[in-house]
C-alpha cells in the first residue's frame, strides 16, 4: 500500500465506497485496515488482488453485527486466504497441522 494509514480512532460514517487492492494482509493488518471502515454506509467493498485475506473475513459479513448493512457490491477478486482462528480447517487441526 502507498500510504501507511493510521486510523485507530478515525471513522468514516459517510464513505460508500472502498478500494483495497495488491496488499499482503495478516489478520492484525486486516483488522487494523478495515476497522475504522465498520461503520461506513459502505455499499461498494472491492479487497482485489490480495493475499494473506483471513479466512475469518466472512464473520465480518454477519448481517447480526450491523456491520455495512448497505452494502450491494463485494469483490473478492484475485484473493488468497489463509488459515487461522475463526476458520473451520484451522480449528480442526492438530497441533503440528497449526504450526506447519
Amino acid at each position: 500500500m502507498c500510504v501507511e494509514l493510521r486510523l485507530a480512532n478515525t471513522v468514516f460514517p459517510h464513505l460508500t465506497s472502498l478500494t483495497l487492492q495488491d496488499i499482503e494482509f495478516d489478520d492484525e493488518i486486516f483488522e487494523a485496515q478495515l476497522k475504522p471502515f465498520l461503520l461506513s454506509r459502505l455499499q461498494q467493498l472491492h479487497i482485489d488482488n490480495c493475499s494473506g485475506l483471513p479466512e475469518s473475513f466472512s464473520t465480518w459479513l454477519d448481517p447480526a453485527l450491523g456491520r455495512w448493512p448497505n452494502l450491494k457490491t463485494l469483490s473478492l477478486k484475485g484473493i488468497h486466504t489463509q488459515q487461522g482462528p475463526g476458520d473451520d480447517l484451522w480449528e480442526e487441526a492438530d497441533e503440528e497441522e497449526r504450526e506447519g
